[in-house]
Order: structure tokens, then C-alpha cells, then sequence
């Protein structure tokens, strides 16, 4: 077995999860979120392991706008080495956006295309509850 890891550190804005409007402020006409400190997330980290029948990507952090495409170069990767099953562990993930959830829709629909298979280990409670808010739960093949 083989085992990488691949980190990156997005900058993300304090309004992400909170739900903040990030219009322009009514007495200075600057953005919003300009007027808040920006808040960086946990680092994303990217574990690879290669097995004989399948490599697993297990994500840590946050699978967002800043970390999306290094989710789709590593599984691409894989797919391209010659594994027809790729697991998509989403255990360590602590926030998901909708360029995430975009990604990996995009990995899956492309693996079917393909004759492969994209599996996903469910995310905690939190960030899973995008899949059920988004109706793409039935889209995936999950692994418990």
C-alpha cells in the first residue's frame, strides 16, 4: 500500500458559515465581507491509499471553492492509474460547499461514464445534511 497526503490551506470568509449577507454596506458601499476579518479553516489534507481492488481518498478539512480542484486532480489521477473503484472518505470533512458537492457529483457522473465506480463514506451529521438539503443523496453509491 502506498500512502499520501497532499495539504492546502484556504482563505475563507467568516460569512461563509454563517449565512451572512456579503452585499455592499448602505454607509460606505464596501462589501461586507471586506468589513470582516478573514478567518482561515482548518487546513484541507488529502490521504491516498492504494490498495489491490481500490485506493481510498480520505479528506480532511474543508472540501470548498479553495480545495475543490485538488479532490479532482487526485481521483482523476487514480482513475487514470487504472482503479475502477475510487472511495471518497468524507469523515474528516468539516464543511462542504456547493463547489464540493459540484465536484463530486462531476467525479461520479465521469466514473459511471467510464464503467467505474465512485463510492462515499458519509461526512458527519453537519455537512452530510447538504446531500439530503440538496436531493443528491440517491446520486451516490455510499459505503458505510
Amino acid at each position: 500500500m502506498l500512502h499520501r497526503a497532499v495539504g492546502l490551506k484556504p482563505d475563507r470568509d467568516a460569512a461563509d458559515d454563517c449565512g451572512v449577507s456579503t452585499g455592499a454596506s448602505a454607509q460606505t458601499g464596501t462589501p461586507r465581507a471586506a468589513l470582516r476579518p478573514r478567518l482561515p479553516g482548518p487546513p484541507f489534507g488529502v490521504g491516498i491509499v492504494r490498495a489491490p481492488r481500490e485506493a481510498v481518498v480520505a479528506l480532511s478539512g474543508e472540501l470548498d471553492l479553495g480545495s475543490a480542484e485538488v479532490l479532482e486532480r487526485e481521483v482523476q489521477a487514480l482513475r487514470r492509474a487504472g482503479f475502477d473503484r475510487v472511495v471518497v472518505d468524507l469523515r474528516g470533512v468539516e464543511f462542504l460547499d456547493s463547489t464540493g458537492l459540484r465536484t463530486l457529483i462531476s467525479l461520479r457522473n465521469a466514473a459511471e461514464r467510464d464503467g467505474q465506480r465512485l463510492v462515499v463514506v458519509p461526512a458527519p451529521g453537519r455537512v452530510e445534511r447538504i446531500f439530503d438539503l440538496t436531493a443528491t443523496r440517491g446520486l451516490f453509491d455510499w459505503r458505510d
